[in-house]
Formats: C-alpha cells, sequence, structure tokens
C-alpha cells in the first residue's frame, strides 16, 4: 500500500516558505530604497534644469520622470502586501494565512501571494444573473451577424437588407461574425439576431447560443446550397475547381448546416432554396427576395443616361464573377455559338472567370474579355451591352440560386435569356418580360429572336424595367417579406420607461448613491405602471473595455458597461468612448425618461447623448462633482473649502489642473442647464446649487429615504459590556476617519470597541491597514454592510461616528443609524444633520474640529456609559423611508415624461 500523503506542511517547510516571502518582501523594500534614491537625485538634477537651458541637463529629468510609476507601483504593493496580510490573518486565523503563504509557487512572488490571499483574482469577478428575455424587454432592434468578404453577398443580403429595416423604422446594426467581443457587446442590446453565412465553428455557435440564452429571436440565413453536401455535390462546377479548392468547399458545408440548425429559423433568398432547408429538418423558414437598393438604382441611372455605343454590334454579356461557372455557362454554350456563327455582329462579353469550351477557339475575334471590377464599374459594363444571359445547369443546387443577374440587367435596360431554375421562374414572364430557355433550341430561337430585332429587346427591356422597380424595390420587399418576418417582435411599451445611471449597481453595491438607486428601482419596478432599467459599469477583467453585459438584479434589468481605470483626468468627466455604449443601451430600452446619478467616470457626455436622441434626462445632486472639481469641496489637505459660490480663482490653487477645470465647469454646467429636472437629496443641497447660479425653480427635493428596521432593533444592556462606536466612512480623510483615530488616542479609556467597516471588502480589496488605527481599546473591522444585514451591524453599535469633513448631500448611514435607536455624533455637515436633534437623539460638532470636540463627545459618553442604556430615539419616526422617496420620485419622473410627450406633440402639430 503507498504512504498516504499529508497535505500539511511541518513546521520546518512552513518556516522555510515564510523566509522565502521575508526574502521577497525585503527585495522589494530595497528596491524601494534605491527608487527613493533615484527620486532624490532626480529632484536635484530637476532644480539644476531650471537654472539652465542646456539640453544636456534633461537626460536626468527624464530618468526621473521614467522613474516616478515605478516608484509608486512599489510602494502600492508593500502597502497593499500589509492590508491584504493583515486581513487574512484577521479574517482566517494565521495558520491558514501561513498555508497560503507556503502554497503560493515562489516562482510567482509576491503577485501570486497576494492572488492567493484575496482568493485568486486581482479585481473581484462578480456573479451575474441571467438577463430578462430581450423579446420582453428590449425594444426592436435587429442585429446582423454576417459574412463580410463577399462583396455581392455584403451588397444584397446584408446592406441592402439592414436600410430596408432602417426604412422600416427598426434599429439595425451589422457586425462581422469574426469580431467576437463586438458580437457579444451588441447581442445585450438587441433582441432579433440574423447569422449571415455564418459558419459553425465553436466561437460562432457559442455566439448562438449566447443570442438565444439572452432571449434573442435567432435566424439562420444565406443564398446558396452551402448546408446540403448531398445536393452541393450534384453542382458540376465542383469539377472544374482543383482538388483542393473543392475539399475546402465541402468540408466547410457540415459547418453552416451545424449553425443553421442551431437557430431557431431560417432566411432563405429564394423558393427553391427554402424548400431544401425545410428538407433539412427546418420548420419555419422565411424567403426575403433580393432588392434593387438605391445604390443599384441610382448607378443604373447614370449608366442608362449614358448613349449605347453605335458600332453596329449587338453584345451578350454573361457575368461569370468567379471560377465555379463554367457548368452552368456550358448549359447554353452550344446555342451561343451558333448564334455567334450565324450572326458576325454579334459579340460576347464575359466579365469574370470562365473557361470557354475548346471550339470557341475560332470565334475570339468575336469574345470580349473583361476583368471583375467595383460594382458601379460592373454594372457600366452590363449596361453597355445588348442582351443579358444567365444560364443555370438543372439542379437542385441551382434552383437555390437568386434572381440578381436578372435584376441587374433590367435595371440597365437590358433583355434578359435565363435558365427556369426556381427564382427566374417565379420573377419572369417567359416572352414578355424576358425569356426562359430550358434548351439548346430554346436558347438559340431566344438569342436569335433579340439580335435580330432591336425593337423585340426594346419592348421585352422596358417591360423588365418596369417590373423590377416596382416589384423588386426595397419598399415594396421591406413590405411585404421583411415587416411581417419582424412583426411578431414588436414590443408595445405598456409602461413608463426610465433609464438610470450610476457609476456603481448591484452586484456591485458600493457607497450611498448605489443604495439610493438600487432601492428606487427596486419600489418603482413593483409600481405595475413603471419600469426602470439601469446602467451602470463594471470592471474590465469581466467586460471588455466600453463593451456592454445585460443581466437581471434584484432591483431590476442592468446594462453594465466595462469601464478601464483611465489615466487622463479629462475622461473622469468628458468619455466619449462610454457615449456609444449608453446609446447603445439607450436605444435597445427607449426610455421615456433618462435618471442620472453619479457618472463620474461614465462621463456628464452621455446626458448629450439623450439630447440627441430626444430623451429628456434629469440628474440627482447626491454631491458636488457637477459643481466641483474635487467632487466633495474639499482641498487637497482634506479640509472643506467653505465656497458657497464656486470661485474658479479659489478653486485654481486646489485642483491638479486650473485649466482643465475651467474647462471642466463650463462643460458640466452647460450640460446640468439642459437637464428637464434637477433633484436634491435635502434642502441644503438645493440652496448650494441655487448658490452656484441654477434656477431653483428647476430643483425639486426628492428627500433620501431608508430601510426601515425589520423589527425593533435590540441593543444589548450595558451593564454587562462595554460601549460600542461605530464608523463607516471608509480609510480617508474627507469622512473624518484621521480625527477618529486622533480622538481616541487622546482618551485614556480602554473599556470600548470601535468597529470600523471596512467598505472597499464588498468590491474586493481592503483599504484598512489595522496596524494604523492604534487606538487603546478594542478595534474590530468588518465588512461593510449590505441590506440585508444593516440591522445585524447597528444592533452592534450603540454611537455612530460622522465627523466628516465636507457638507453633504443627505447623510444615509445617519439616517439608518437614528431609526435603529443609535447616538449619532456628526459635524455640522449641511444635510446630514438635518434629522440631529442635539442633545436628544446626537451631537453635533463644528465642521472644523481638529478632533477636540469629537474626542470631548466620545469622551462624555465613555464617562457615563448607561445614559444610553435603554436608549431609544424620540424622533424615529420623522426619519423618511425608501417607499415615501420612490412615491414622491415616480411623480416627479412621470410629470417630466408628460411634459416632454406634449411638447413633442406640439413640436408636431406646428410643424409646416
Amino acid at each position: 500500500m503507498p504512504p498516504v500523503e499529508d497535505d500539511a506542511l511541518s513546521a520546518a517547510e512552513l518556516q522555510d516558505q515564510i523566509d522565502a516571502l521575508t526574502e521577497e518582501l525585503g527585495d522589494e523594500q530595497e528596491a524601494l530604497r534605491v527608487a527613493q534614491k533615484q527620486l532624490t537625485e532626480a529632484r536635484e538634477d530637476l532644480a539644476a534644469l531650471r537654472a539652465s537651458t542646456s539640453w544636456r541637463l534633461t537626460a536626468p529629468l527624464r530618468s526621473a520622470i521614467a522613474a516616478l510609476p515605478r516608484l509608486r507601483r512599489i510602494l502600492g504593493r508593500i502597502r497593499f502586501a500589509r492590508a491584504v496580510l493583515a486581513n487574512s490573518i484577521r479574517e482566517e486565523g494565521w495558520r491558514a494565512t501561513l498555508q497560503k503563504i507556503a502554497t503560493a509557487p515562489r516562482r510567482h512572488g509576491i503577485r501570486k501571494l497576494m492572488r492567493a490571499l484575496r482568493g485568486g483574482a486581482s479585481v473581484a469577478l462578480y456573479e451575474l444573473p441571467p438577463a430578462k428575455p430581450a423579446l420582453d424587454l428590449l425594444a426592436l432592434r435587429v442585429l446582423i451577424v454576417a459574412e463580410t468578404s463577399i462583396p455581392q453577398c455584403l451588397k444584397y443580403r446584408v446592406t441592402q437588407k439592414q436600410r430596408m429595416i432602417k426604412d422600416l423604422g427598426v434599429d439595425c446594426t451589422v457586425v462581422s461574425w469574426t469580431e467576437t467581443e463586438k458580437c457579444r457587446s451588441l447581442l445585450q442590446t438587441h433582441s432579433v439576431a440574423i447569422f449571415y453565412r455564418v459558419p459553425g465553428y465553436p466561437v460562432p455557435m457559442q455566439i448562438i447560443a449566447e443570442a438565444k440564452a439572452l432571449g434573442l429571436a435567432t435566424f439562420w440565413e444565406v443564398d446558396d446550397l452551402i448546408f446540403d453536401i448531398d445536393k452541393y455535390v450534384k453542382n458540376s462546377n465542383l469539377e472544374d475547381l482543383d482538388p483542393e479548392m473543392r475539399r475546402n468547399v465541402l468540408a466547410g458545408i457540415p459547418l453552416y448546416r451545424n449553425a443553421m440548425l442551431a437557430c431557431e429559423r431560417t432566411i432563405a433568398s429564394t423558393s427553391g432554396l427554402a424548400e431544401a432547408m425545410r428538407e433539412a429538418g427546418i420548420k419555419d423558414v422565411l424567403v426575403i427576395e433580393n432588392a434593387l437598393d438605391e445604390e443599384t438604382v441610382r448607378t443604373a441611372r447614370r449608366v442608362n443616361r449614358t448613349p449605347k455605343q453605335l458600332d453596329g454590334l449587338v453584345r451578350i454579356v454573361y457575368g461569370s464573377g468567379t471560377k465555379t461557372h463554367d457548368a452552368d455557362f456550358r448549359v447554353a454554350s452550344t446555342a451561343i455559338a451558333r448564334v455567334l456563327k450565324a450572326r458576325p455582329e454579334v459579340r460576347l462579353r464575359v466579365i469574370g472567370e470562365l473557361n470557354l469550351p475548346a471550339d470557341y477557339s475560332e470565334l475570339n475575334r468575336q469574345i470580349e474579355r473583361l476583368p471583375l471590377s467595383n460594382y458601379a464599374t460592373y454594372l457600366k459594363r452590363v449596361g453597355e451591352c445588348d442582351i443579358n444571359i444567365a444560364p443555370l445547369e438543372p439542379s437542385v443546387f441551382n434552383d437555390a440560386k437568386s434572381n440578381i443577374k436578372y435584376l441587374e440587367a433590367s435595371i440597365v435596360g437590358l433583355p434578359s435569356v435565363c435558365s427556369p431554375a426556381a427564382a427566374f421562374e417565379t420573377a419572369i414572364k417567359d416572352g414578355h418580360t424576358g425569356y426562359l430557355a430550358s434548351d439548346e433550341k430554346s436558347w438559340e430561337n431566344a438569342l436569335l429572336a433579340l439580335v435580330d430585332d432591336s425593337t423585340l429587346r426594346r419592348e421585352v427591356a422596358e417591360r423588365a424595367y418596369a417590373h423590377v422597380t416596382i416589384d423588386y424595390s426595397p419598399h415594396t420587399i421591406a413590405n411585404t417579406q421583411i415587416a411581417p418576418m419582424l412583426a411578431p417582435y414588436r414590443r408595445e411599451k405598456q409602461r413608463l420607461r426610465v433609464l438610470g445611471a450610476n457609476i456603481l449597481f448591484a452586484p456591485r453595491s458600493f457607497g450611498g448613491a448605489t443604495i439610493i438607486i438600487e432601492e428606487m428601482a427596486r419600489r418603482l419596478n413593483s409600481t405595475g405602471d413603471l419600469e426602470y432599467v439601469v446602467f451602470t459599469t463594471l470592471p474590465v477583467n469581466q467586460v471588455p473595455a466600453y463593451d456592454l453585459v445585460r443581466y437581471e438584479s434584484t432591483a431590476g434589468s442592468v446594462f453594465a458597461m466595462g469601464l478601464p481605470v483611465e489615466k487622463n483626468p479629462q475622461l473622469d468627466f468628458e468619455n466619449p468612448h462610454a457615449s456609444k455604449a449608453f446609446r447603445e443601451a439607450l436605444r435597445a430600452s427607449r426610455p421615456d425618461v433618462v435618471h442620472l446619478h453619479s457618472v463620474q467616470g461614465i462621463g456628464a457626455q452621455i446626458a448629450e447623448v439623450c439630447n440627441d436622441e430626444g430623451i429628456p434626462f434629469v440628474v440627482t445632486l447626491h454631491d458636488a462633482w457637477w459643481i466641483c472639481g474635487r467632487q466633495f469641496m474639499v482641498t487637497g489637505e482634506n479640509r472643506y473649502c467653505n465656497q458657497r459660490k464656486i470661485d474658479l480663482a479659489v478653486c485654481s490653487v486646489c485642483v491638479d489642473n486650473a485649466h482643465l477645470n475651467t474647462y471642466r465647469q463650463s462643460r458640466l454646467r452647460e450640460i446640468l442647464q439642459s437637464a428637464a429636472l434637477l433633484i436634491s437629496p435635502s434642502e441644503f443641497f438645493k440652496q448650494l446649487y441655487v448658490d452656484n447660479g441654477f434656477d431653483g425653480e428647476r430643483i425639486s427635493v426628492n428627500k433620501n429615504g431608508i430601510l426601515p428596521p425589520r423589527a425593533q432593533v435590540h441593543h444589548a444592556s450595558l451593564r454587562d459590556r462595554p460601549l460600542r462606536f461605530g464608523y463607516v466612512g471608509g480609510e480617508t480623510e474627507i469622512k473624518g476617519a484621521h480625527l477618529i483615530r486622533d480622538a481616541f488616542r487622546r482618551l485614556q479609556h480602554r473599556n470600548y470597541e470601535l468597529h470600523v467597516v471596512d467598505n472597499t471588502l464588498n468590491v474586493g480589496f481592503p483599504s484598512i491597514d489595522p496596524a494604523a488605527w492604534k487606538i487603546p481599546g478594542t478595534l474590530k473591522i468588518s465588512r461593510a454592510y449590505t441590506q440585508e444585514t444593516i440591522d445585524d451591524f447597528f444592533e452592534n453599535v450603540d454611537v455612530l461616528l460622522f465627523p466628516t469633513q465636507w457638507k453633504e448631500s443627505f447623510g444615509l448611514t445617519v439616517r439608518e443609524a437614528l431609526i435603529r435607536d443609535v447616538w449619532v455624533i456628526a459635524t455640522d455637515a449641511g444635510g446630514v444633520i438635518e434629522d440631529i436633534v442635539a442633545g436628544e437623539n446626537g451631537e453635533i460638532i463644528p465642521l472644523n474640529d481638529d478632533g477636540t470636540a469629537l474626542a470631548a463627545a466620545i469622551d462624555a459618553l465613555l464617562q457615563n456609559p448607561q445614559r444610553l442604556d435603554g436608549y431609544r430615539n424620540p424622533h424615529a419616526k420623522q426619519i423618511r423611508l425608501f417607499d415615501e422617496q420612490a412615491r414622491e420620485l415616480h411623480d416627479l419622473l412621470a410629470q417630466v415624461a408628460s411634459h416632454s410627450r406634449v411638447e413633442a406633440e406640439a413640436a408636431v402639430t406646428v410643424k409646416p
């Protein structure tokens, strides 16, 4: 029996691994020391540069610039390593942490260790719930995933169809099947997918499966019999191909068949092709014929205005295109040769590749050969002739062929003689709009009749022209064939629809604005008369940059765009890359109103997309982002700037780039002024925007609500436990974290607990280093609470500390604490204190407190903690709930939509 392996490491092995880690960390620290030395030297060189104009001195400067990013990376890695280690030890203990260290392969070093400690991903991946079926949610939009490398196919089956669909008032997008990520992104915003000539390779098959999973209607389309090998091999033209090409052609047939069978329905270009699809097992087959699109008609007009060459010759034209038409030509070759011999004035013009039979060698003088060309030139060369021919070998394969050659010849004024394949037999009335020739004699008779009688040629050509311009116009084909195909998928909007936009959304729930939009979406979607869809972002390890993914959250339907970390600060407020993705979501959801929340990173340009699309937008002013280059009106020294009316001269010494800030303020003001309505979470914040030049009549206060407790929150008696303080603002001086640390360090008390929430743990990484919070009492670090765990958090907190350093718009956490009978100590911070009654449910300290007032308030409670034993907030019933906020918001959005509809109807009425 083999020995049993023990996965546990011995103490010696564990120590070896720890030593290796320590050595690697030492290497990083040594690199840091070297970089710091280089930075010092570079600064000295920089000083010399400022005193000299010599180019020689720019070399040290360039070295310094190159060293700075490396220094930042090294500092970040060491700080991050410390934080991750501390977090892992706190959550999993020393032994589990050391085990992770030991099992991280040495060759991957620190990076591998960090991934191991954090669960294996550099940024958290979020499990996204399945999307709501596209046909149940989205406006009718058609995506054509196509083979785009064949010009004629692209023209007649892709571009032409796209234009006809758009003429029906339906959005239509075309993408090559080889652009995988683009295909995936576009599937998120379309409800019908047509896969034209797409082969069943693994990736395209995945795309088809994704389309079906997203609830799109799926069609597979083709204009050739490339899905049935038994029928395809009966095409004699294959014999004219070299063996290698023949093998390649035949090898592709099973792939096309797999893709076809994977889709729910199919589209054929001819009735013969449709029948072959049914025989292959497809029940639902539609026929959409080729049409004479605007480009063809416009080109034909130019051709028709050009007089024909009066040289006494009669030209018969054959457009071969490719080398696979030799067998087809042989169907009529004997008859054509007889006509050439009997009528010396006749010429045969061959456009493209064709191997003529051997007996044509004596007719070389009557043969004109022209190469393939662009479409306009091709049509011109056809129009220079007098008779068009389209011979096809009788076969199932050719019954699937389209009637393009008849259409093109007719539009440039040529009569046609064609084989009676299905598409020609359907289109041509024999002897009236053209001729159908089934054997050598009928070919010869038809050609001689047309060669000998110019009047007959003209009359047949005129009738053919009238026929195709009416029955094969884009308008006719669109309304008789495409419109019925799309009719079942038109979705009439039953409810008022709003598209909200916020930088984060569930499952990436983080920050007050995110909580507000999630709770509003959840409640508005439950009303039955309003549908609230959301546009948000995800990290690029989950969604490619500026592509989209769609999913269904518990609060509603979501479009999420991959948002990279951009180095250019201008992209924070003016990001043209995001506009395209947002426009896709906008057109897919077709909202009546767009509701912008926190859009930093996405950029305010999405509001201009709304204007372009004629959709009103409203903005909830969660913070000062629209008027402050630093978003929170806090200086680089983390002090409130105390401005009421923004002065750009004051801001110029605060922001990193004064010129960019001036442009930023102008752009955002212009965009905000074009909003249909501004919404403020508090009276204080409304007045802030009024003071900065915005019309108070266009700002409505929609005071934020909160989630009520599930029941009376129970706080254990203080007789047997320490007083518990809570802080949820994160490791930032803006929220006053440094004041809390300093306050507790000033005090001698130890009999307390400080519960600090590390709010970034929910998005995949720690931000709080416990070693930096050296306080006499007990420190406890926890994850940010969710709306499901909020009661559990506040049940273990007696006092909420909220020493924010700027005058906030609302203060969601403060209300959440107050309604749960938690005492609040907060700075005099605008909207934060509107529900605090000093001395009754909390204490208000000065905004500019240096920590003294905060320490005094904490000390007073620790001196007499029993005053909070059994405490109940006497003003708890005054706290507003989410339900009331949602009802008011519903009315505001409905009013904006109604006003917009009235304006649109009035504009239509006065239009001349």
